[in-house]
């Protein structure tokens, strides 16, 4: 059987952007599976003649692109009709698949603004599929599967896995524990760590929460550290939350870290928080990377009535995502590589994305 041969596009290859860290872990796994791989940045004008080299040769073996599509990243640095250009000129031997990591919503701000601002979004969206006629399209929760389907398109879905990559995140406990006291985080047994990690979405609501999680803390003579590590420091989101923040705990922003850093920080946490919606779940590298840890997942302000008082048991309670109640959202329990017979979640979607794209090569 002859190797499959894919080209993973992206707008951008940045050493924090999550996309792009999905789509290196992508390559990566699908290199494992056999397949024959290379990833290009689309807003790096040599990689973008080498593409278009690639995709314009009509008398090429099979091809297959797999677009990490963006709408906001490819706006910054192309139009949208550039890419439709790139695309729909492609080789008749070149097979399209479409990864829609987000689509159009309506954001915080001014509501007229906003609803505008998401017409016009999907207006351009809807038209770039409609030019560039993908033969696959992916995307990364129901809620977006949903909303495609209401414009005509077909679409699977394909829940973003977490793109930490450690062997272990149980034999890394003790570890990441001493990495939260070297930071000055852990001052004494009675503190406990809150992981706020990645992107926050405008619209987490956490007023209630945060209280009743204060209140029973300080029941217990407990200190509670609230730690967020990601590009969103500066959000007025994250500084409305650390001006909530009572004088009975704190907030710490570390900012960007690396990998390594990140993996202690999950590693030594108590708990996690979920910053986005629940219907997004799916799509949150961030939350997957949480889950893999198997931190309990603290939700926002929608389920601030639910029992709070065994926070800190071994009771599961339903303020908190446990391991079951996880798998019954439907979201993926993820496990890290090599974690004995646990299924590797990366492993098992990418394999599902190969799967699919291998069926329409005979179309």
């Amino acid at each position: 059987m002859a190797t499959i041969r894919i080209l993973i596009l992206t707008a951008k290859l940045n050493e924090f952007d999550g996309i792009a860290d999905y789509a290196r872990v992508k390559a990566h796994y699908l290199e494992k599976l056999g397949a024959e791989v290379s990833l290009y940045n689309l807003c790096d004008p040599v990689q973008c003649e080498m593409v278009e080299r690639a995709i314009y040769e009509p008398n090429a073996s099979p091809l297959n692109l797999s677009l990490e599509f963006e709408f906001n990243l490819f706006q910054q640095d192309h139009s949208i009709k550039w890419l439709e250009a790139l695309l729909v000129q492609r080789a008749a031997n070149v097979r399209l698949s479409i990864m829609l990591h987000e689509l159009w919503y309506r954001t915080a701000g001014h509501a007229l603004f906003a609803f505008v601002k998401s017409k016009i979004k999907r207006r351009l969206i809807d038209r770039f599929l409609k030019k560039v006629q993908p033969e696959y399209i992916f995307t990364n929760s129901r809620y977006n599967q949903l909303k495609l389907e209401h414009l005509g398109y077909s679409a699977d879905v394909l829940p973003v896995y977490s793109n930490i990559r450690v062997s272990d995140f149980s034999k890394a406990k003790d570890a990441g524990r001493r990495w939260l006291n070297e930071q000055g985080l852990v001052t004494s047994d009675n503190t406990r760590i809150g992981l706020l990690f990645g992107g926050i979405d405008p619209k987490w609501k956490f007023k209630k929460t945060l209280q009743l999680l204060e209140e029973q803390a300080k029941r217990r003579d407990l200190e509670l550290r609230f730690v967020y590590i990601g590009n969103d420091g500066a959000s007025e989101t994250l500084q409305r939350f650390s001006n909530q923040v009572s004088m009975f705990s704190s907030l710490i922003n570390l900012g960007t870290r690396q990998e390594e850093a990140i993996c202690y920080a999950l590693a030594g946490a108590d708990f996690g928080f979920c910053v986005t919606p629940v219907q997004f779940a799916t799509r949150s590298g961030s939350l997957a990377a949480k889950i893999e840890a198997k931190l309990p997942i603290l939700l926002g302000d929608p389920y601030q009535l639910a029992d709070i008082t065994g926070m800190f048991s071994d009771t599961p309670i339903d303020l908190f995502w446990d391991q079951t109640r996880i798998q019954a959202e439907g979201i993926p329990q993820c496990t890290m590589c090599g974690a004995g017979a646990h299924t590797d979640m990366r492993l098992k979607m990418v394999e599902q994305f190969l799967e699919k794209i291998q069926t329409i090569k005979s179309n």
